[in-house]
């Protein structure tokens, strides 16, 4: 279930962590993965299937990260300082 939005639409919802107008967006999936979602929701780990996603998603940009660093290294900005 999504958020209510402007108007009652939900593609206007605010979402809870950016504070920033969300986007509804249609995707196509496998009845396994549906089924999957369905039952994260039905076992009281998500409110909602949208929550479900939304936490996959800030998992596949966290993982993107991750080995983003692992490839090109940790910048200065990153780096610890050198010991004495």
């Amino acid at each position: 279930m999504l958020g209510v939005g402007v108007a009652g639409n939900p593609a206007t919802a605010i979402h809870p962590y950016h504070h920033a107008t969300v986007e509804k967006r249609s995707v196509a999936l496998t009845p396994i993965i549906v089924a999957e979602l369905r039952a994260a929701v039905e076992g009281g780990d998500y409110g909602s299937v949208s929550e479900v996603v939304r936490d996959a998603l800030r998992d596949w940009r966290l993982r993107r990260k991750i080995e983003t660093l692992e490839i090109e290294g940790p910048s200065e900005h990153y780096a610890w300082p050198a010991p004495p």
